[in-house]
Order: C-alpha cells, then sequence, then structure tokens
C-alpha cells in the first residue's frame, strides 16, 4: 500500500530500480540454478555411462555392495567443514571412542561445560511456561449506529485469547490443518525435541556417538533451530490485524491486540535454543579440528601473520561465489521493498451497506512489505521493552542477517586479507548463516494465506464474540459477522525467491570458502615445512673432511 501511494504520488526516483534490480537477480538465480541442475544431470548421465563402459570391458557386471570401499572422511559440524576440519587424525578415525564428550573436552571452557546444561534445561522450562502462559488477547469493539429497536448498540470483548496448544486446537477445529501441524510440530513437539537431543550430544562420548554422528545431528538442529520462530510470526500477523479500523455507514469495529508474557518467553526461549545450538557446533568444530598430532608448521599456519591472497585464487570455482552473493543481496534488498501480502478486514452484504454503485462492499485492506511490516511492529506497543524485542528480532533474522551474511561472504571469497582474518569472517558467516529465517517468514505468510480466514471466522463464531455475531445475524440480516484473510501479492514470488536463495546460495559459498581455505593451509603448511627442512639443512655441521695422513 506505501509503495502504490509512493507511484501515485510520481516518486519514481529509486523505487522503481530497486523493483527491477531484484526482479532481475532473482531472474539470474533462476536460470543459473536450471543450467546447473542441467549440467549436473549430464556430467552424472557421463560418469553412469563411463562407469558401465568399464565394468564392461573389465567383464565385471556390478561390484558386491561388501566390497565398496568406506569413505575415509569423516563429516564435521557446519562449523567443521572449514579449514582442516574435514579429516580427523587417522587414530581418531579408526578409534572414535577416544574422543571425549563436549562436556569433557579440553577445547571447551570450564564454565561453558557447566551453564551449558543448565541453560538446556532453562530452555526447556521456558518451553513448558511458554505453552501454558497466555501469549496475546484480540480485542473487539463494536458499534452499530442506528440499529433496529436500539439507538446504538455497542459490544467490546475478546475475539481471540492465543495460546500456543490453544491455538493449534482450534486451527485443527476450524479446518487451518497446516497452521495447526506448523504450530503442534514445530513450535510444540520440536522446541523440546531440540532441547533433549542437544542436551544429550554433549554428554555422550565418543564411544557412545562417534563425532561424524555428532557433526551430523548438531548441523541439523543448528539449521532447523529458526523454525520455532514461527509461532512470534504467525502472532505478527495478529498484530497486522488489528492495526485495522473498521468505518462502516452502520457498523464500526475497532481492534487491539494486548501481548501477555506467554510470547515474549517462547522467543527468548527460541532464541536461546539457537545460540546453544550454535554454540554446540561451534565448541564441536573446535575438538576435531586440530589433531594433537598435527605438525608444528601446521599450526603455526593458521596464525601466520601477512596478506594471503583471497580465498577465490584457492579454488577453480572462482567466479560463482562473486556473482552469486551479489544476486543474493540484491534479490533479498528488491524483495525488502516490494509489497508481498496484504491483510483484509471483510464483513457480509447488508442492505444498509450498498454504496452509490449498487455494490456490497464492506473492507479494509492494509498491504506490507518485508521492511514496512517491520517497522510497523512498535505500533502494538511502543512503549513495552518485548514489542521492542520482537520487531528488532524480526528486522535481524529476515532483513539486516541475510544482506550482512551476502557481504561477509562476498568480502572473505574476494579480498585479500590475513588468514585469521579470513577464519574469523568464515565464523560469522556460519554464525549469520544460522540466524537467517527469511524462509520462515515467508512459510508463515503462504500459510496464513490458506488458514487465516478460517481461523478468524472460526473466533468469531466460536467465541467470546458468539453473541454479537448473532445479533448483528439477527438484527441486521448478516450472512456473518467479521472477518480477516491474507492475500497473497506479486512481491510475493520475489520473496519467496530470495528466500529460497538464501537457504541455497550461502551453503555453497560458505564450503567453497572452505575447501579455499583447507588449500591453502596445505600449501601453508608445505612451504614452511620446506622452509624448516632447508633451514636444518643449512645449519648443521658440515662433515669433516679426511685428507692423506
Amino acid at each position: 500500500m506505501g509503495a502504490d501511494s509512493r507511484r501515485r504520488d510520481g516518486d519514481w526516483s529509486w523505487w522503481p530500480v530497486i523493483e527491477v534490480a531484484g526482479w532481475a537477480s532473482a531472474g539470474l538465480l533462476l536460470l543459473m540454478a536450471v543450467v546447473v541442475v542441467i549440467i549436473f544431470l549430464v556430467r552424472r548421465r557421463q560418469q553412469s555411462y563411463e562407469a558401465r563402459t568399464a565394468r564392461a570391458l573389465l567383464g565385471v557386471s556390478s561390484r558386491p555392495r561388501g566390497e565398496q570401499t568406506p569413505s575415509t572422511s569423516v563429516p564435521g559440524s557446519c562449523i567443521s567443514s572449514m579449514s582442516g576440519s574435514d579429516a580427523l587424525t587417522g587414530f581418531e578415525v579408526s578409534h572414535p571412542w577416544n574422543m571425549p564428550s563436549l562436556a569433557k573436552s579440553p577445547s571447551v571452557p570450564c564454565c561453558i561445560r557447566f551453564v551449558y546444561p543448565i541453560f538446556t534445561l532453562l530452555c526447556c522450562g521456558l518451553f513448558i511456561l511458554a505453552d501454558l502462559s497466555e501469549t496475546a488477547h484480540v480485542n473487539v469493539k463494536l458499534l452499530v449506529a442506528g440499529a433496529p429497536h436500539h439507538a446504538d448498540w455497542e459490544w467490546s470483548g475478546t475475539m481471540a485469547s492465543l495460546t500456543l496448544l490453544r491455538a493449534a486446537r482450534d486451527a485443527w477445529q476450524a479446518g487451518a490443518k497446516l497452521t495447526a501441524i506448523v504450530l503442534g510440530l514445530l513450535n510444540g513437539f520440536w522446541p523440546f525435541l531440540q532441547t533433549v537431543v542437544l542436551l544429550t550430544v554433549w554428554f555422550l562420548p565418543g564411544w557412545c556417538l562417534s563425532p561424524s554422528s555428532r557433526g551430523s545431528f548438531l548441523r541439523l538442529f543448528a539449521a532447523l533451530g529458526k523454525c520455532g520462530l514461527s509461532f512470534p510470526w504467525l502472532v505478527s500477523i495478529w498484530a497486522a490485524l488489528c492495526q485495522l479500523q473498521w468505518r462502516g455507514h452502520q457498523v464500526s469495529a475497532d481492534f487491539s491486540m494486548s501481548l501477555e508474557t506467554g510470547l515474549f518467553l517462547f522467543l527468548g526461549a527460541a532464541i536461546l535454543t539457537n545460540v546453544l545450538g550454535y554454540a554446540a557446533d561451534h565448541y564441536h568444530y573446535l575438538s576435531t579440528s586440530m589433531p594433537l598430532s598435527a605438525p608444528p608448521w601446521s599450526r603455526a599456519g593458521r596464525c601466520m601473520g601477512g596478506y594471503n591472497p583471497p580465498l577465490k585464487a584457492y579454488s577453480q570455482y572462482r567466479h560463482w561465489p562473486t556473482i552469486l552473493c551479489p544476486l543474493v543481496a540484491v534479490a533479498t534488498a528488491g524483495s525488502a521493498y516490494i509489497t508481498a501480502f496484504s491483510v483484509r478486514l471483510t464483513g457480509s452484504k447488508s442492505p444498509v451497506m450498498i454504496n452509490a454503485d449498487g455494490k456490497a462492499r464492506l473492507e479494509y485492506v492494509k498491504s506490507y512489505s518485508l521492511l514496512s511490516f517491520g517497522l510497523q511492529f512498535p505500533e502494538v506497543s511502543e512503549e513495552e521493552v518485548g514489542s521492542r524485542l520482537l520487531q528488532v528480532t524480526f528486522l535481524i533474522t529476515s532483513l539486516a542477517a541475510p544482506l550482512l551474511l551476502a557481504g561477509v561472504l562476498w568480502a572473505v571469497w574476494i579480498l585479500p586479507m590475513q588468514p585469521k582474518t579470513q577464519n574469523a569472517l568464515l565464523k560469522l558467516g556460519y554464525a549469520l548463516d544460522a540466524w537467517v529465517a527469511l524462509d520462515v517468514f515467508v512459510v508463515v505468510i503462504a500459510i496464513a494465506a490458506l488458514d487465516f480466514g478460517k481461523m478468524t471466522t472460526y473466533a468469531a463464531h466460536e467465541g467470546a464474540m458468539l453473541e454479537a455475531c448473532s445479533w448483528m445475524e439477527r438484527e441486521l440480516s448478516r450472512e456473518a459477522c467479521v472477518g480477516a484473510n491474507v492475500t497473497l501479492e506479486k512481491g510475493f514470488g520475489l520473496l519467496a525467491a530470495s528466500a529460497t536463495a538464501l537457504l541455497i546460495v550461502p551453503k555453497v559459498v560458505l564450503q567453497a570458502c572452505s575447501k579455499a581455505s583447507k588449500q591453502r593451509d596445505e600449501l601453508s603448511g608445505r612451504a614452511r615445512a620446506s622452509s624448516a627442512l632447508a633451514a636444518a639443512s643449512l645449519t648443521a655441521d658440515p662433515l669433516p673432511l679426511r685428507g692423506p695422513l
């Protein structure tokens, strides 16, 4: 709505440029994705043909399963795919039971070993308390002017009281199955499963859980930790509804939302769980990335000074990250300004509501882009710290973190830096990638577009508003009371494309950076080993020459 008004007012200075650039970037990303898929399929087919040809020449139909050569690589966590983390020492690979648990690992500070289980249990308690507490109240005030048999008729009360468990139950009863599944699984069951798994993985030693399995678990839970933000974002859409004011010819309606403690408890628990997942992943990387048996020059190579060539110099795919990161940043910035969805407040036909054109229309629409939706969070409650925290969390996870992530990855890929600076930026990149939650918001909007009308209709006719809606239907000959729904706009396509790109591109670029940094360390280690051997040969005492007696 804001973008449309700017276009009507003639402000074409910068808005069309961002929109066109965003759509162009998304189109290029889609084209590149199609090309990559085609190349991958062609190569797989070619490799399969070559393998069949080789087996035919050797007279072997297929390799028995028992003769498959096992992979000796040990996949680490999403952080541990950084330099030197893809391979442990042979002793650790063949004897994983010698790896201590993270609770006893010397790579983990003593204070972290002590407080990590405490904070994990605290998260579990916060989730239980948040599930049982009220998260928000949607209040409605209805005013009917000139009602039959009444001068003015007024009703005020609660349209919906939101708690996680009750909202999931009501969504299921209203026919909003997807919303019920998201609330019940991603926000009800998943947080408890995540905290239990994190606590278990923290205490299991290597003889119970191998380093590769531990890294896989931590990588999965670090990537999915942001799913707990879907419930706060759903409440935020309710908050967008409550910013609407319905002013009809006869009927007026004012909405307001009061955020309760349960929402902020849930938000704090979701943030803390994401931090704990990333922390466990980080310390798993520290405990596996630097074997004690590594040669001295290998460890020294990680801390050497001076500026190295950029990481792209150590990779054969040097141009892809250089192109992909700016495209993702431009697409994300463009999607933030374009109208993505609308919240619509609707009523039904009434003889007294027919306008001059003869069309019965009683609705109010407010459109949002990603940026305008985030900036209007304070209208819910400008003075409460909790609503500010909700706004800041949304803007960081949906807009700031994606843009900063693209900039960090692009800089570490093309700029010459010290190795320790490159490694630090890679760690920052992994941390930012764990906090990018634009995909969560896109999924919430898509589900709200399908189910929001069912939920509001159910709340209006099954809750405390039943009396008011029954009176209006009886006295005003209305077929329905008040309703609301979410409508997707054309900018939602760009927003969804940006979210998809942010799911794939940063992980591809981070993997390329990790391989390049590993190659950098190997070359540096070889150079230092050669220098050490050359220096040793020069300083060695020469053998005495024997002359004639």
